[in-house]
């Protein structure tokens, strides 16, 4: 088919459009799957007239009346207007077509269908037109016969996508992570620091803000942060600090949400015009002398790199403006640009559609008039296709080699100034999806409205984006800048994919955050055990955390009692890196925007909550190196409770037993068999008869012989939220003293000098 052809159709479908009243409710999915019904009801009519006798012919004239001469056109036209009239999806057009002409005749009305009785094509249509036009148009490929008219059906289900897709505000409902066979093995080897990361995140110009109320100070620059704060993190066992928006944004982000009210704002975090420390912030010289007091207190500073889109306007944007995705033309006829312009550049304009200041529409692109060259460009604003466009950056095309090669120079710049490097949205960056959004493959298109004329086969994509951009930027950041921590902000099914492949130190794992907030057991213990038996060095790779800046606060989501700690516990206890959200421990509600100057609520720190942090959560981050690892990693049947999660770790050191009970109902268990790797509880400690093992809130013991542990398991019982740990798992002989103090305590905790004459040196 020629692509020509499908771009003419599009064009005709825009223009019939801009005369539809939009009242009408007449969509461009319903007028192109009519042009693409009629492409196929001539050619079925054609086949039909060319085996008619001259005698069949005039009798057909005579039926068709003042139609007659046209035999071909006629019946093509009325055949288009009998499905119309029969079709519940296109009823909004049966309101502006007459077919009286086939009412009126009968013997119009049977050769209509003897033509449809003889066609198979037109057969599958009269047989799913009750049940809309996706899945009419999917029957139609997947039966069709004619390999002529299947593009036209394939770009036709594509704009029928495109306008029924749901886009909400967010990154759309969890997909759980999956582990395909085919995901090949190249994982990038850790430096010796990077399983000991426990990573904060806070949000620059709050935190800033939240600081000049606590010191009566005027605190606006980074070298302005109090070195005790900082040595406040690294003494609670927090080893990296990742600030939130330091880099120089685009002007116009800014100007955009002051037109619409809020004059407090800042441009966002995510729509940048350069990478240089912001000016506000104290630019480069305060990151110095910021960077100096970090490596003073012993923290790490972790920065954001944002690399599918600038803001919109941008450095880049000036100077290259056809890196990015733009058409000549607006993809939609109803678009109108006759705002401001927002550029803040004489060579420059740039004009948002109409729509985003009446709150009517969120348009795909943006309007820049170039008077350099005397260019009016249409460009797309970023997007997931998730949810409404970003409406304040630019779509980078990475189809561009340029455009790659420049973003990789962008993560070494990064790297050369932080050890860590959060990679936002990395997810539609891989060739999958990036082919999805923008250049979809015929058929599958639907994801970002209007994109699916721009569509691509496989092939053809490939010959353009050969290789795996984040694997060309792994392999760059191993050459020149080994000593980095690159960390993906990635979903959709594709953690595994992220770091056994593409090779990314750490990966998101949300759904640590999703599951264990409405409590679903048995699936977060099933999403354990798959990605064990897949590689388990796929969960040491998972960064878990109970909020980011995307969601609602950990204390909103769950609470500041005891579910809070018990799911603050498991954060910090099992493999992967724990990141904690700006405000978490102080307890602070506010969702800060990537706009915020400064907090709003004024929160007061809850000094109960800090100080069950400080008995309860912190004393376990000096043991992240034992906990991130999962080659002594084990996973317990929580027994015939689903609600309860538990595992082992352990290093040549010591052995952790974490058991929680994830519900608001006390229960009790027999811990017994580890689902992975394969084995029983009573293999915990060194061999001996008895196993001695601690309770690590405090400075009693507990005593079992291995046998009973072995044949029936550790009893555990938790009230509501409840979680205990264990370690120190120690093997005794049966000497007569421990026999003797076994049986005097049978099972009941026993004090540190109660046992000391066994074991001296505990």
């Amino acid at each position: 088919m020629d692509p020509d052809y499908l771009r003419s159709l599009d064009i005709l479908v825009d223009n019939i459009n801009q005369v539809l009243d939009p009242k009408m409710g007449v969509t461009s999915s319903q007028i192109l799957s009519v042009l693409v019904l009629k492409e196929i009801i001539t050619k079925s009519v054609h086949d039909r007239i060319a085996k008619f006798t001259e005698s069949e012919k005039e009798q057909v004239k005579e039926k068709l009346g003042e139609f007659g001469d046209d035999i071909e056109g006629s019946l093509t036209e009325l055949t288009t207007l009998y499905f119309i009239e029969h079709n519940p999806s296109l009823s909004q057009l049966q309101k502006i077509t007459v077919s009286d002409e086939i009412e009126e005749r009968s013997g119009i009305t049977e050769l209509i269908q003897k033509i449809i009785a003889t066609d198979s094509n037109l057969q599958i249509i009269g047989e799913t037109q009750e049940m809309g036009l996706e899945i009419q148009f999917t029957s139609l490929i997947e039966r069709l016969s004619d390999k002529v008219i299947e593009p036209l059906l394939l770009s036709t289900l594509d704009l029928i996508r495109e306008q029924h897709k749901f886009r909400g505000d967010g990154p759309g409902e969890l997909e759980l992570p999956e582990y395909a066979p085919y995901y090949p093995e190249e994982f990038t080897q850790d430096q010796e620091w990077m399983p000991e990361v426990v990573l904060m995140a806070k949000h620059t110009r709050v935190w800033l803000s939240q600081l000049s109320r606590k010191y009566e100070a005027n605190i606006k620059t980074l070298d302005a942060i109090p070195l005790q704060e900082l040595e406040k993190l690294a003494n609670r066992g927090f080893t990296g600090l990742w600030l939130i928006g330091l880099w120089e944004r685009s002007e116009a982000s800014r100007l955009l949400k002051h037109t619409m009210g809020n004059t407090d704002a800042a441009a966002s975090a995510y729509a940048l015009w350069d990478y240089t420390i912001a000016e506000d912030l104290g630019g480069h010289e305060a990151y110095l002398k910021l960077t100096e007091k970090c490596q003073s207190a012993g923290l790490m500073l972790a920065s954001d790199m944002v690399p599918n889109h600038t803001g919109i306007v941008s450095r880049w944007l000036l100077e290259h403006p056809d890196w990015f995705i733009q058409t000549s033309e607006p993809p939609f006829p109803g678009y109108s640009f006759e705002g401001s312009n927002i550029s803040g550049n004489s060579e420059i304009e740039i004009y948002l559609e109409d729509g985003y200041y009446t709150h009517r529409d969120a348009a795909v692109v943006f309007k820049m008039v170039d008077h350099r060259d005397n260019r009016t460009r249409y460009i797309y604003h970023g997007n997931d296709g998730t949810s409404i466009p970003w409406n304040d950056t630019a779509q980078l095309d990475f189809l561009n080699s340029e455009v790659r090669e420049a973003v990789i120079q962008l993560v070494l710049h990064v790297a050369r100034m932080f050890p860590i490097i959060r990679l936002d949205a990395a997810m539609v960056l891989t060739k999958e999806h990036f082919q999805r959004l923008w250049y979809p493959k015929p058929g599958s298109g639907g994801d970002i409205p209007s994109r699916s004329r721009f569509g691509l086969s496989i092939q053809d994509f490939n010959s353009r984006f050969v290789q795996e951009f984040w694997r060309e930027v792994v392999d760059r950041i191993a050459a020149e800048r080994p000593n980095t921590l690159l960390v993906a902000e990635a979903f959709w099914m594709l953690e595994g994919y992220f770091v056994r492949t593409l090779g990314v130190h750490r990966v998101y794992n949300s759904a640590f955050m999703h599951m264990l907030r409405d409590q679903k057991n048995i699936e977060f213990r099933q999403l354990i055990l798959s990605t064990l038996e897949y590689d388990p060095r796929i969960l040491q790779r998972y960064v878990n955390f109970m909020s980011n800046p995307d969601e609602e606060t950990a204390i909103e989501q769950f609470g500041s009692g005891d579910k809070y700690f018990g799911i603050a516990m498991l954060m910090v206890t099992l493999p992967g890196m724990p990141m904690f959200g700006h405000g978490q421990v102080e307890g602070y509600h506010e969702k800060y925007g990537m706009e915020y100057s400064k907090d709003y609520w004024n929160e007061i720190e809850n000094s109960t909550l800090v100080e069950l942090h400080t008995q309860l959560i912190f004393p376990l981050l000096s043991h992240r190196r034992l906990f991130a690892q999962v080659d002594e990693f084990r996973l317990y049947n929580p027994g015939h409770n689903d609600n309860i999660i538990a595992y082992s770790n352990a290093d040549e050191d010591d052995t952790f037993l974490i058991i929680y009970n994830n519900s608001m109902e006390k229960t009790s268990s027999w811990i017994k068999e580890a689902l992975f790797p394969k084995g029983l509880i009573g293999d915990l400690g060194q061999p001996g008869s008895f196993i001695l093992f601690k309770n690590f809130y405090s400075d009693t013991y507990f005593l079992r012989t291995r046998e009973e542990i072995t044949d029936q398991g550790l009893f555990v019982a938790l009230q509501g939220y409840q979680f205990q740990i264990f370690h120190k798992f120690t093997g005794l002989e049966a000497t007569e003293d421990v026999k003797e103090i076994h049986q005097k305590y049978a099972g009941r905790e026993i004090d540190r000098d109660r046992i000391n004459h066994i074991i001296p040196d505990l």
